[in-house]
């Protein structure tokens, strides 16, 4: 995180390739249950949380 630009570039290509293989995304700052899938939403992204 310290070069801004090269953090912002790597998350969209990570977001971009968990998007692409469908992948489910765990972490403790998501919303609850804290697990679920990211979609491109025009130029930005959203979290949709497993329903549970």
């Amino acid at each position: 995180d310290q070069d801004g630009p090269m953090a912002i570039a790597t998350r969209h290509k990570l977001i971009d390739q968990v998007i692409a293989d469908n992948v489910r995304i765990c972490g403790s700052h998501f919303p609850f249950p804290g697990t679920g899938s990211f979609v491109k939403d025009g130029n930005a992204y959203a979290f949709t949380p497993t329903q549970i």
